[in-house]
């Protein structure tokens, strides 16, 4: 069954599922049935709706890309917009939250590599120095989304 599965976790939980299904249902082998050709039904019958739900899914995680490309598509002068005024933003911050920030949340960069690449011995410094400065800049986006906010609460 784990072949047909993505894991052997996923194969574990639909096993458990057939095993809750034989016993809430009170399905029972039929006269010309052995115990364990009934519970392999059981059991593949569990794979086959299994399988039902993730092509649903599938499909709905397909056609909502699909929706978001669209919407994208769309955006994109606003994303544009959106992302010289976060530059902006971010280059008004103290150099040293916007040094971090940079080489944290952009290039990727773990504490303690931004620790060591800086020569600052404790990570927990540098997690305070993170700390401020997402604070800060969270609230220069607030203040300068506020400003740019019309009456009815879209930008504009």
């Amino acid at each position: 069954m784990q072949a047909r599965v993505a894991s052997r976790t996923l194969a574990e939980d639909i096993l458990q599922d057939a095993f809750v299904r034989t016993g809430a249902r009170g399905d029972d082998p039929g006269a010309d049935e052995s115990v364990v050709t009934w519970f392999f039904r059981v059991l593949r019958d569990a794979v086959t709706q299994y399988e039902l739900r993730h092509e649903v899914t599938s499909r709905a995680l397909t056609a909502l890309t699909s929706e978001l490309d669209e919407e994208t598509g769309m955006a994109l002068e606003i994303r544009e917009t959106v992302y010289r005024c976060i530059a902006r933003l971010a280059g008004e911050l103290k150099p040293g939250h916007a040094r971090a920030l940079q080489r944290l949340e952009i290039d990727g960069l773990t504490i303690a590599e931004y620790a060591a690449e800086v020569g600052i011995a404790s990570r927990d410094v540098v997690g305070v120095l993170v700390s401020l400065a997402r604070e800060e800049f969270k609230r220069q986006i607030t203040r300068s989304c506020m400003t740019c906010l019309d009456r009815d609460g879209t930008a504009g």
